[in-house]
């Protein structure tokens, strides 16, 4: 099928099957694309691509903006804003791609998109994108890969309007994933819960074990008492046997308003996610979607916005292979309970 849209839920395995599509169409000799949205995952697929044996010249793997960037010369600043990156250079990739005899050198044979639902929820990028993509959406060779359902963590209404514009001009053969490949049934089970989500989400879990010793949550009076019980369980961790690398700390709020953030500066050692090393690393939830690590502790959880915190849950809690902890603000303790116990907004 030269056109085919593919839906998973979280850890359903749509990131390494996107990499093996890729790698198996260029080793055919087409020009393929593989992009995503997301700044770590990207760094990560190209990393990858880039230590694959034989490296492929033919594959081109990253982060979507980046990569058509560098393919139309656009001249990123050191410290972009996100004005840059959603409008000024959509803005430069248009006029770039006026110039037909640009264009006719710079499209791939096939196109492969992870976590498609961000891409497609931005109209000027997505368009860029398709651009690309020799014969257009409606004639080209793609894959998309996206969970259209439970982790879009932007505006929907777009994203559905390009799917249905998909539906409608090109036909995609659909497919579906749904046998959970990367968390327990305690952890899986319980984001689900916490999310709201249908109890359907996941047909099976492929990894077997696991248990209550799997998944904590521990309610702070106070961010003091938060930065304590933090603490408290990255040395549990590290006494268990695990390396600092193999835990990541994400929080519901941005960076440097992270209870990691204030941690580091306290003299433990922690990185944030977009440096190279082998400490513990610490990010937002969002930045961390589409990755994984051995064990995720979430930070900071505040449940005001509660349809916008629900989604969070999910997205941060699936990144773990193995264990999960939560701090939750004590104010919120009766809303969470409450999402545990399968009630409505409380």
């Amino acid at each position: 099928n030269d056109r085919l849209v593919v839906s998973g839920a979280a850890g359903t395995g749509k990131t390494l099957i996107a990499m093996e599509i890729a790698r198996r169409v260029a080793e055919k000799g087409r020009r393929v694309a593989l992009l995503c949205y997301n700044q770590l995952v990207g760094d990560w697929v190209r990393q990858r691509n880039e230590q694959t044996s034989p490296v492929l010249p033919n594959l081109i793997a990253g982060r979507a903006i980046r990569v058509m960037a560098e393919m139309t010369g656009v001249e990123i600043p050191k410290e972009p804003l996100r004005d840059f990156w959603e409008n000024e250079l959509p803005q430069k990739l248009e006029e770039r791609l006026t110039d037909p005899d640009f264009k006719a050198a710079a499209v791939f044979d096939y196109l492969v998109l992870d976590e498609a639902q961000d891409l497609l929820a931005r109209p000027r990028l997505w368009q860029c994108i398709s651009q690309f993509l020799s014969g257009g959406m409606e004639k080209g060779a793609f894959t998309l890969f996206g969970d259209f359902d439970h982790q879009v963590l932007t505006e929907r209404e777009p994203m559905y309007q390009a799917l249905k514009a998909l539906d409608v001009s090109c036909r995609p053969v659909r497919w579906k994933l749904s046998e959970n490949c990367r968390n327990y049934r305690m952890v899986g089970e319980t984001a689900v819960r916490l999310a709201g989500h249908s109890g359907c989400t996941y047909s099976g879990y492929l990894r077997t074990g696991g248990g209550v010793h799997n998944y904590d949550i521990f309610f702070y009076e106070d961010d003091s008492a938060q930065l304590d019980r933090l603490g408290r369980w990255l040395k549990e961790f590290m006494v268990q046997g695990y390396r600092p690398s193999e835990i990541t700390l994400l929080s519901f709020r941005a960076d440097h308003l992270s209870a990691a953030a204030r941690l580091k500066f306290a003299g433990y050692k922690l990185r944030p996610a977009w440096q190279a090393g082998d400490l513990t690393i610490y990010a937002s939830v969002h930045a961390f979607k589409g990755l994984e690590n051995k064990v995720i502790i979430l930070t900071d959880v505040v449940l005001d916005d509660l349809d916008f915190r629900r989604d969070l849950f999910y997205t941060g809690m699936t990144r773990a292979t193995e264990s999960v902890r939560v701090l939750c603000d004590r104010r919120s303790q009766e809303t969470l309970c409450g999402w545990l116990a399968g009630k409505a907004d409380v």
